[in-house]
């Protein structure tokens, strides 16, 4: 009997220690787990301690992806700039050599009475005027040997010997033709003409905006768009075109005229609608306030949305995106400067680049619409709520009256 429970006891014994065998790994987990703890609870602490630090980076790198953005778009419009002047250039050439330039010997034979010097070569010839003026030319290219310079075209020439400035070069023209001819004076006109074509385009471009001319007579269409489409107060409206902020051109279109006429908005108010933007690098389109709040969005009918929700603020438009140093004047120290642009990727992109510039300022987007004009009309249609609500809650009174005198009628003819 014994021997028989010492056997049923061993080979109980048996499976416990496997049992035994089997718990050591879980203990082995058990104490790397009591290892590893502290370290991910520091890992823990150290991601929240670097958190504001990754934000403010994020919100950096934002505000440098603007800046790339808004150079790259600068160096993208130079490019156009300087492939539309090499266009022009490239043309010009082309017809200047259609039209081959005078030969200035016979300018300097025919139009001033000059002789060949006996020193003269075939690639660098010298003529002498009457009064022993002598010119020395290779091609096109000729000079005073008195003076020094160089200058090229017979234009150019008749100009120097007659004593005329560039601002007179058309009398040069007339003088080459009553002397020479059209035809041949023709060539020559073409070929001065080709040669300055580009430095007067550069001069223009860089010259003074000039501000589209100002229509009265189409001034009712435009203003009727800003009063009856746009919803927009007519004492506002009114009182920005008697400051000349807001005139209609010849083509019944809306000139927002930008401070210091150096630049203007342009947007149609017939058919499809669309927007220009004159004089890009100019100032923003103002509308002054009483106070020391400063709105900055983005269009000008945004601008006027905004001047109707808060009137007494001064708010500035800007366009899409206009460099920080344009709008450092108009921002006074002290002032509370929101940055009202669009809630679209370019607004909120330009908004962070104002930002980083100018960190008191504050974002602030509309509340209820998908933009400020809509703020507007919500904020209209609420003060203007109460009159239709007097005149529904009257109707069922009115027709209640009507009812009981159609009742009445009857039982009165009984």
């Amino acid at each position: 009997m014994c021997r028989h429970m010492g056997h049923q006891s061993r080979r109980f014994r048996r499976p416990s220690r496997h049992l035994r065998r089997l718990r050591r790994p879980s203990r082995a987990l058990h104490r790397r787990a009591i290892a590893i703890l502290p370290p991910t609870l520091a890992l823990e602490e150290q991601t929240a301690r670097f958190e504001p630090v990754l934000k403010t980076l994020t919100d950096h790198n934002a505000l440098l992806t603007v800046e790339v953005k808004r150079l790259k778009e600068e160096q993208e419009r130079l490019k156009t700039d300087n492939a539309q002047l090499s266009q022009e250039n490239a043309r010009f050439k082309a017809e200047a050599k259609k039209m081959r330039d005078l030969p200035l010997d016979v300018v300097l034979t025919k139009m001033f009475g000059a002789t060949e010097t006996q020193d003269s070569k075939p690639k660098a010839r010298r003529f002498e005027l009457p009064d022993g003026t002598i010119i020395g030319f290779t091609g096109n290219q000729w000079q005073e040997e008195s003076q020094l310079g160089k200058s090229k075209g017979a234009v150019n020439l008749v100009m120097h010997l007659s004593g005329y400035g560039q601002e007179h070069y058309k009398q040069a023209v007339r003088d080459m033709a009553e002397i020479l001819g059209d035809q041949e004076t023709t060539s020559s006109l073409a070929q001065y003409l080709a040669e300055t074509a580009n430095r007067e385009l550069l001069s223009m471009k860089r010259g003074q905006f000039q501000k589209p001319p100002a229509s009265k007579n189409n001034w009712p269409v435009v203003r009727g768009y800003l009063l009856g489409e746009m919803l927009l107060p007519a004492a506002m409206i009114d009182q920005a075109h008697e400051d000349g902020l807001i005139y209609s051109d010849r083509r019944k279109n809306c000139v927002f005229l930008r401070d210091q006429d150096s630049a203007a908005f342009i947007i149609n108010t017939q058919g499809k609608p669309f927007v220009r933007n004159l004089g890009q690098d100019g100032n923003p389109f103002v509308l002054q306030g009483s106070d020391k709040t400063v709105y900055i969005t983005g269009t000008p009918l945004e601008a006027l949305s905004l001047k109707a929700v808060h009137p007494d603020s001064t708010i500035l438009a800007t366009g899409r995106i206009l460099h920080k140093d344009k709008l450092k004047p108009y921002l006074q120290a002290g002032a509370d400067i929101f940055l009202a642009q669009g809630q679209e990727k370019l607004g909120e992109e330009y908004a962070r680049y104002l930002a980083q510039h100018f960190p008191h300022a504050k974002r602030l987007t509309p509340e209820r619409g998908q933009s400020w004009h809509e703020e507007w009309l919500l904020q209209r249609e609420e003060k203007e709520r109460p009159k239709f609500l007097f005149m529904e809650s009257t109707r069922p009174k009115a027709r209640q009256l009507e009812i009981a005198d159609e009742r009445l009628k009857p039982a009165a003819g009984m």
